[in-house]
């Protein structure tokens, strides 16, 4: 079997790179629920914007990944570009064991990512929710009769106070 070692650097190089790519996610989706939880909704936009350019860092990752999967495939003598658990079994030992490592900590990083994007979700729905509900209080209470001052039996349309030092 030919031992095309540039091909499993490069693939190694392109993963690792990956795997920082996804590090950097997670820790702008923790900072992303440190902004949501303490209400700093303002800051989300521009940290969206940061995680945007990881997101297109990782597609072109993602993109020179399967590149070098696609040679080291056709170096190892396979006909079509495998998962890289498949291509793991048609490696060396040494080789594949680092591989797996970095497969291994991929998709930790990616059930990570995911954990803090739906608890994300959740953190905004709930946000969400209390603006909801404080708009149909403010809003239920704009549509009461005034009740001090006048006499209720002639209030004919609904009136609302707000007081300015409220």
């Amino acid at each position: 079997m030919p031992r095309p070692t540039t091909s499993i650097a490069t693939l190694r190089r392109i993963l690792q790179q990956e795997l920082l790519s996804g590090k950097n996610l997670v820790a702008l989706a923790e900072e992303a629920s440190n902004l949501i939880i303490a209400g700093d909704a303002e800051k989300l936009p521009a940290l969206e914007e940061r995680q945007r350019q990881v997101l297109e860092q990782q597609r072109h990752q993602e993109t020179a990944r399967i590149a070098a999967t696609r040679n080291l495939a056709w170096g190892l003598g396979l006909e079509r570009v495998p998962p890289l658990s498949e291509l793991l079994e048609a490696l060396t030992p040494q080789d594949a064991g680092a591989l797996a490592q970095l497969r291994d900590k991929l998709l930790d990083t990616h059930t990570q990512l995911e954990r803090l994007n739906a608890r994300n979700r959740i953190l905004l729905n709930n946000m969400l929710e209390y603006v909801r509900y404080s708009l149909d209080v403010l809003t239920s209470a704009a549509l009461q009769p005034a009740r001090y001052g006048t006499n209720l039996t002639q209030i004919a349309a609904p009136s609302f106070y707000i007081d300015s030092k409220a």
